[in-house]
């Protein structure tokens, strides 16, 4: 379980197998790429969708406040909890008007926007994880793991410095080259899998307290069979 402490599930995000080749890894049994939320939103999500509020259509003939809109979430079958507590964590009262009659989607985007946003003294949070087992020329079945948690700062949210300082960092690798000592990195267009690229981003990441924690173990030779990219 990826950062216990934490209660977090992992929902599969979008098509992995394209990453296969990116990554160089072609014919690994499993290339699996997850999106991690906190226990219980993938329920809340789905509720919301059987309810109807992930649509992007009209409410409905003369429909303009929540609580027509409330009488269809109650008709589905199941996850009714997960719904009131929906309800209750974004405040949809019963004489809430809705934002935009033309789309219950936007609708809901909106409330979302209200009732989400950040409070004085909270932060934002950027958690991810790599977890590859692979069998190597010698038999050895290897397991390595990548973790990185950062919290956000009263000068900087986390997704900023993660996005943002990475971004700089790449331009003024393009545009300055390498650092003495590193290896000269490549004209035209550059992804972010070329070592000459990442691997002094990567240093320089360091420098500004970005830094993942790496483990390395050795499995059981039952699991010689694996070939694992997470």
């Amino acid at each position: 379980e990826v950062f216990p402490e934490l209660g977090l599930e992992v929902l599969p995000n979008r098509d992995s197998l394209a990453y296969e080749s990116v990554y160089g890894i072609e014919g690994a049994p499993t290339v699996f790429r997850g999106t991690l939320r906190f226990r219980g939103f993938s329920r809340r999500m789905r509720a919301l969708q059987l309810a109807g509020l992930t649509r992007d259509v009209p409410a409905g003939s003369g429909v303009a406040a929540w609580d027509q809109v409330q009488r269809d979430m109650a008709r589905i079958d199941g996850l009714q909890t997960e719904l009131r507590e929906c309800e209750d964590l974004l405040g949809l009262r019963s004489d809430m008007k809705l934002s935009n009659p033309g789309s219950v989607l936007d609708s809901l985007c909106h409330r979302m926007e209200e009732t989400l946003k950040f409070e004085d003294g909270e932060r934002d949070m950027v958690a991810m994880h790599h977890d590859i087992r692979a069998v190597m020329p010698d038999g050895r079945v290897e397991a390595h793991t990548s973790s990185l948690l950062l919290f956000g700062d009263q000068h900087m949210t986390a997704m900023c410095k993660t996005v943002g300082v990475t971004t700089a960092i790449c331009t003024q690798l393009l545009l300055r080259g390498p650092t003495p000592g590193d290896k000269e990195i490549p004209t035209g267009v550059v992804t972010p899998v070329c070592k000459e690229l990442y691997a002094p981003a990567l240093k320089m990441l360091a420098r500004e307290g970005l830094v993942f924690e790496e483990t390395k173990t050795t499995l059981a030779a039952q699991a010689a069979s694996l070939n694992t990219v997470k």
